[in-house]
């Protein structure tokens, strides 16, 4: 899946950004809360601001499968 986001972000152009993501109210009520939490608290709380995620969209679409990483975070599936 994450190949697929870095291809849609690649093909839509750096202008367009993550906007071309299906972002729905529940995925944006969640970014707003992770973003509150990683401000007033910082680790372990994620930067989930369009930057952040951009640079981490860049650095999965530039590696190359690792071994034993099959998902997320190295998770299975």
């Amino acid at each position: 899946m994450a190949d697929a986001v870095v291809a849609r972000v690649r093909a839509q152009g750096t202008d367009a950004g993550l906007t071309v993501l299906p972002w729905d109210e529940e995925a944006r009520s969640l970014r707003a809360r992770l973003a509150l939490l990683h401000e007033h608290l910082g680790e372990p709380w994620p930067d989930v601001s369009d930057a952040a995620l951009a640079d981490r969209v860049e650095v999965a679409g530039t590696r190359g499968h690792e071994p034993g990483r099959t998902g997320p975070a190295g998770r299975a599936g």
